[in-house]
């Protein structure tokens, strides 16, 4: 079995400012990552998306989430929704027009 180490939450929040953000619109994937960063062990988080810690202390050094316009940005549109209670006929667009809801 392999050793484990404990993510650290909080160096999300002290790194982001750095990450390099890219976004494959043929496979609809948002990458976040730190630039030079060492290698990093995938954790799946609840099916949305993975965090990239790099194993030796539990930083994160990058994201990322694969069905980003399909799936994420709706589910997060409408769980957003949801918990302000606000009931309209909106939709999500792109830039080209496309609803994603």
């Amino acid at each position: 079995m392999g050793k484990r180490c404990k993510i650290d939450a909080d160096s999300l929040e002290r790194n982001f400012a750095a990450f390099d953000i890219s976004y494959d619109e043929g496979g609809d994937i948002l990458t976040l990552s730190l630039p030079g960063s060492p290698p990093s062990v995938p954790v799946e988080c609840g099916g949305l998306f993975w965090i990239k810690v790099d194993p030796s202390n539990g930083n994160i050094m990058g994201i990322e989430i694969e069905h980003y316009r399909a799936e994420f940005l709706v589910r997060s549109y409408r769980e957003s929704r949801q918990a302000l209670n606000i009931r309209s006929t909106s939709n999500i667009r792109d830039t080209a027009g496309k609803v994603y809801y």
